[in-house]
């Protein structure tokens, strides 16, 4: 008791984040690298500081985003680096900005299975 006592004063609890994937719409912020590949294509998507975005075969620091859920099923995108969003215009061309903006910056999320990720290869 006399144990206690003495760091009682200097003792201190802080509550861990929870990470909980019920809890993903409280402002958690994941870091990713998106990746994409078919037979002849293996790129990391980037943000370059003009506003570009193109595809790297390596990562870097370009290619790191902030993934942040707007609403359920819904993200936005932005470059850790350049500070700028993810965005779509009406065409389908992605860009970087500076400003962000609902129409062309929130993308639809889907999570899917692993099992449905993964393609069987045949040798």
């Amino acid at each position: 008791l006399i144990f206690w006592a003495a760091l009682a004063p200097t003792a201190s609890a802080f509550p861990l984040p929870n990470s909980s994937p019920l809890y993903q719409f409280d402002g958690q912020v994941r870091l990713r690298h998106l990746y994409t590949a078919d037979e002849q294509t293996h790129l990391f998507l980037e943000i370059l500081l003009d506003g570009r975005v193109r595809g790297s075969k390596n990562q870097n620091p370009f290619s790191l985003l902030e993934i942040k859920a707007v609403k359920p099923g819904v993200i936005r995108m932005q470059g850790a680096k350049t500070s700028r969003f993810l965005c779509m215009t009406s065409s389908g061309h992605l860009y970087g900005s500076e400003q962000y903006s609902e129409e062309a910056c929130n993308f639809r999320e889907t999570v899917l299975n692993l099992n449905s990720c993964f393609h069987k290869v045949s040798l």
